[in-house]
């Protein structure tokens, strides 16, 4: 047993059969779950070490959803039975996220995109329990765009955004059933109105009715917070009407 996992490692290194692998995983997602993807390379570094380049996605117009110059992930454990994923690292490099809601979409491509996945699960399966010691943003570029609603250049949009995630660090993360929890490091962004965010670290949670951040330091090139901050939604969507939608608690 051994010795067939040491040759399958050991054979993943060849060119042509990185290729079979790239195709093998590009085509079970397009056929299953009606997504066009596209990348170049999967590679095993090492065991439980893989990256992958230039990871396309396109949404249901054909325009690109995301693009993902470089993962890195270190696997620590996958259990099945348990349906759990321990992650010692992920690195995202030199990547473009565009999040649009279409004119006349009733939703924003990302939705329509987890609904494609969810459609072919059932309601009763268990979800998959994911904890990622360390997570690691660099040059991330975020588009949040909704193209039914007039964008207001002269400000801070909340529908209409463009930002530059310089870096964005966090570790023991952890994504369960009803809530959300990490550490984060730092974020450093800058969105195209001039809002520059030079200093964000916090412990974070977060379930469908808020999202606690205590010990919070966010500084920006005009103020600076610390101390602990709620935000309280009743659903995901509030945030797209940020301003009117999510009351903050200090």
């Amino acid at each position: 047993m051994l010795l067939t996992a040491g040759v399958t490692i050991f054979s993943i290194r060849y060119s042509k059969v990185q290729t079979f692998i790239v195709k093998k995983v590009t085509n079970y997602v397009n056929k299953n779950y009606q997504i066009d993807i596209q990348l170049s390379s999967i590679y095993l570094k090492y065991p439980y070490h893989i990256e992958i380049s230039d990871l396309l996605v396109l949404d249901h117009q054909l325009d690109t959803l995301a693009f993902i110059g470089k993962i890195e992930i270190g696997i620590n454990d996958f259990n099945i039975d348990n349906k759990s994923l321990l992650i010692n690292d992920l690195d995202i490099h030199n990547s473009s996220i565009n999040l649009i809601k279409y004119r006349n979409d009733p939703l924003y491509n990302y939705e329509i995109l987890v609904l494609k996945f969810t459609s072919n699960s059932s309601s009763s399966e268990a979800r998959l329990e994911l904890d990622i010691f360390d997570l690691d943003f660099v040059d991330v570029k975020l588009k949040y765009f909704d193209y039914n609603k007039k964008w207001k250049k002269d400000v801070m949009d909340f529908n209409h955004l463009i930002v530059n995630i310089h870096e964005f660090k966090a570790e023991q993360i952890g994504f369960h059933s009803d809530h959300m929890v990490a550490l984060i490091d730092d974020i450093k962004l800058q969105e195209l109105s001039g809002f520059n965010l030079s200093e964000f670290t916090t412990v974070a949670f977060f379930n469908k009715r808020r999202i606690d951040l205590h010990d919070l330091i966010f500084k920006t090139s005009l103020s600076k917070f610390n101390g602990d901050l709620s935000l309280l939604h009743n659903d995901w969507k509030n945030y797209h009407d940020f301003l009117e939608k999510v009351p903050f608690k200090m």
